[in-house]
């Protein structure tokens, strides 16, 4: 998963072109979001991501894969370039506001890329500025060997793909179904702000109610419905952004 906003050049990690690079223990990572208004997100983090953000989704031209798809994100802003859950300490220095941290933002600044067969390749943003080169954590030893700090990278690298890949089917499985339906909602704060959100999908209620009994089982037996109902609870906090972006 790729998100264009979050990863300016991610490249597969090599040991002989990586070897001196040292990574950082104190990431802020909600520096890394500041002007980011959506960020990607996995089935597996709804069930947090809803308590905090709208969960939409939106048609997405993917690095990994062929053709368009259509992938779920967190809304943190109303605009592009605003994020309305960071703000600044007396100091200058982002501070993250939401109990949850989208977990591709988590791991940069890897990041990885799905291959040909299945395969998948850890990658590094070869353009973040915060790469050290003598303190953090090293990515591999004398012999060119994986350190078990980037072995840790691997496996949550291997999780990440696979969610990845599961949420990517489950989202073409409800595109198929037609439960995906591009909509514009309308948000009034209780000062009696307005403001639209276009050029996402949500989950289209009528179409969901029209659903045959076989179909809803296989719903609740694929675990797409506990992704419905998220995304349906998480639309909520739209209301709660626009008084966020009119505090």
């Amino acid at each position: 998963m790729i998100h264009s906003g979050l990863h300016r050049n991610l490249c597969p990690i090599v040991a002989e072109q990586h070897k001196a690079l040292r990574c950082p223990t104190d990431i802020n990572t909600a520096e890394l979001v500041r002007n980011i208004n959506v960020m990607c997100l996995t089935a597996s983090e709804f069930g947090a991501a809803c308590k905090e953000f709208p969960i939409l989704f939106i048609a997405s031209q993917s690095a990994d894969t062929n053709g368009v798809q259509v992938v779920p994100v967190a809304v943190m802003g109303l605009q592009e370039g605003e994020n309305l859950f960071v703000s600044s300490d007396a100091d200058g220095q982002a501070k993250w506001l939401a109990r949850y941290m989208p977990a591709l933002v988590k791991f940069y600044p890897f990041g990885v890329s799905a291959l040909n067969d299945q395969r998948w390749a850890l990658c590094v943003d070869d353009a973040w500025e915060g790469w050290a080169r003598n303190h953090g954590e090293i990515l591999f030893n004398e012999h060119a060997q994986p350190t078990a700090f980037l072995q840790d990278r691997f496996k949550r690298g291997e999780s990440l793909h696979s969610d990845t890949a599961l949420t990517v089917e489950a989202c073409s499985q409800l595109h198929e179904m037609r439960l995906l339906h591009e909509r514009v909602f309308n948000v009034t704060t209780p000062d009696g702000q307005s403001y639209s959100i276009g050029g996402f999908y949500a989950v289209d209620q009528d179409r969901l109610a029209s659903l045959s009994r076989s179909e809803v089982a296989d719903l609740f037996r694929s675990g797409q419905m506990g992704m419905i109902m998220a995304h349906q609870i998480s639309l909520d906090n739209l209301v709660v952004l626009a008084n966020r972006r009119w505090e």
